[in-house]
């Protein structure tokens, strides 16, 4: 929409009174859309240079471009307004308060309606509160004798499986023996071994389904039951507004460095360094190269200490009669329990055989997860079963397994089916858990045999998920990443010095590569760096894989300076 702007100044002539005076007007088109984008200031300075007038008119005619702006801006949204009046006289006036008021409360805090935090934002608040004051211990004594129970309840169940299937094999030898002795090939006697056979399977799958109900049972219990009570004691503590006197944690404290020490293996081997990178600002991680089994990175109750029975009021808990091995327990679980709801996460890539779906590996994480109940996350095999469902419902697996549609939600072999079929090398799925010993998130990156070759390049599918996965890490508050160095779970007799030399170099340049990217993908900063090589290396090779580590990486070396 174009106006026209008009302005009068005068102009005093030489060698005259001051009353004589030329008057001139400008009269500019402008475009009112244009003008109310424009800066005022800019605008009067390029008229005067327009039109040659004198400088000293530029603050007048810059008030009255304002005034000009002003004045048109009003009449114009007051002609479109009145010209939305006449043309739709029956606008709802209710409505337009009602829309006005949504916006508000919108866009402004102070209108919007107040969201109360969900059940499990209070209970992880009151539960971190409570992990950092004088009721730590008591929270981790009654985790430990649940996790007792549980272990129990795991043993009676290996126990009864035990006893079932030597009785059936003792049946089973019985019926092949009389089939031999008989020297006959009558079907009838074939029919009934296979008969015999079935029978067995099914009395394994009822007495396995039993007792894992049962065992779920006690889980379900426990959690309900810790949930309460946690919350109670929170209640408790807000209402002395006083920290709940308990056991000193001074003990476990203590015992906390040199317990995790006495729990690797004396043949376990480790080295750690401070390394900066960055160009220009840069900055400080810690690297630690480890050899090690990777199922100490989750194990927690891994003691075969005799158990007694005692009485609570609230369940029946087994307790084991050994207080050192409480506290040890206890200390392992500290630094998990204290950054469980902080932004000072651990996470590990474990490798998961994609050809091999229940590698050895994976089946005894997911023993380890059962042998204690999950309080804060789902548990495994429900976390597996929606990574499984999400993954059918991508894949649109529901036209092509029909059968599995009518399946009992709870069966976790069908889940892992699902994903060991359709998931690729490189590809991630992550669960998370609260009762493992050093880890909070557990990315499980899928990989093959090729992994065994030596001929990966930088640009392979499972690099590339370990720099995704870095990217997650950064994402979310993990600052400390644990990273299989050779992408093996276990030594082999194919992994020569060679072997490991090439791999080993491989991982660390395209790490290093990642974490020099990392400074351009925002969120927090990963601190703490762990390479695991798998137990069983030599202590040459794991020197010299050490020392390669310090020529790709720049280490964090103090300058010495000598007395003069």
């Amino acid at each position: 929409m174009n106006t026209n702007f008009k302005y009068k100044y005068n102009i005093l002539l030489d060698n005259v009174n001051e009353t004589d005076q030329n008057v001139y007007e400008l009269d500019i088109p402008l475009n009112l859309s244009h003008l109310e984008s424009s800066s005022i200031e800019e605008l009067s300075h390029r008229i005067i240079n327009m039109f040659k007038t004198p400088k000293y008119i530029e603050n007048d005619l810059t008030n009255a471009l304002i005034n000009f702006k002003t004045n048109a801006c009003n009449e114009h949204f007051n002609n479109e307004i009145k010209k939305l009046i006449d043309k739709k006289q029956d606008i709802d006036i209710d409505e337009c308060c009602k829309g006005w008021e949504d916006y508000l409360k919108d866009t402004t805090s102070t209108y919007s309606e107040h969201i109360s935090e969900s059940d499990e934002q209070v209970f992880g608040l009151a539960y971190h509160k409570l992990v950092h004051s004088s009721a730590l211990q008591m929270i981790l004594d009654r985790e430990y004798s649940y996790a007792q129970c549980v272990r129990e309840c795991l043993q009676q169940q290996n126990k009864q499986l035990s006893i079932l299937s030597k009785k059936q094999m003792h049946e089973m030898s019985k019926a092949i023996e009389h089939l031999n002795q008989s020297m006959s090939n009558d079907t009838n006697d074939e029919y009934k071994i296979n008969e015999l056979s079935i029978k067995h399977f099914n009395a394994h799958s009822y007495l396995h389904a039993q007792c894992c109900s049962e065992i779920n049972t006690i889980k379900d219990v426990q959690k309900r039951i810790y949930r309460t009570w946690i919350m109670e004691l929170f209640e408790q503590q807000q209402f002395n507004n006083t920290n709940i006197t308990t056991p000193s944690l001074t003990t476990a404290t203590t015992i906390d460095s040199d317990y995790n020490n006495d729990m690797m293996n004396e043949n376990d081997i480790e080295e750690s360094f401070t390394i900066h990178l960055g160009s220009q600002m840069k900055q400080m991680y810690n690297i630690r190269l480890i050899s090690t089994k990777i199922q100490s990175f989750f194990n927690i109750y891994n003691n075969n200490s005799r158990k007694g029975s005692q009485d609570d009021d609230d369940s029946n808990i087994i307790a084991t009669d050994n207080p050192d091995l409480i506290i040890n327990s206890s200390a392992q679980r500290l630094q998990t329990a204290m950054a469980l709801y902080s932004n000072d996460l651990c996470g590990i890539i474990l490798l998961t055989d994609n050809n091999m779906g229940f590698t050895s590996i994976t089946k005894e994480f997911t023993n380890i997860c059962q042998e204690s109940t999950e309080y804060h996350f789902l548990n495994v095999d429900d976390q597996m079963e929606l990574i499984g469902e999400c993954v059918r419902n991508n894949c649109k697996l529901s036209n092509t397994n029909n059968t599995n549609n009518g399946s009992n939600g709870g069966n976790s072999d069908e889940w892992q089916t699902i994903l060991y079929k359709n998931l690729k090398d490189g590809d991630i799925y992550i669960t998370t858990h609260s009762n493992l010993s050093k880890v909070h998130v557990v990315f499980h990156l899928m990989y093959n045999s090729t992994c065994s070759s030596t001929d990966i390049n930088s640009r392979h599918n499972v690099i590339l998920g370990i720099r995704n996965i870095l990217k997650l890490a950064c994402s979310n508050n993990i600052t400390t990443l644990t990273i299989p160095l050779l992408l093996q779970n276990e030594m082999s007799e194919e992994m020569t010095v060679q072997w490991c030399t090439k791999r080993a170099e491989l991982i660390f340049k395209c790490v290093k590569g990642f974490m020099i990217e990392m400074a351009s993908w925002g969120g927090s900063e990963l601190k703490n760096l762990q390479f695991i090589i798998p137990k069983g290396i030599s202590t040459s090779v794991f020197t010299s894989l050490a020392t390669m580590l310090t020529t790709i990486f720049k280490l964090s070396n103090p300058v010495v300076f000598k007395k003069q």
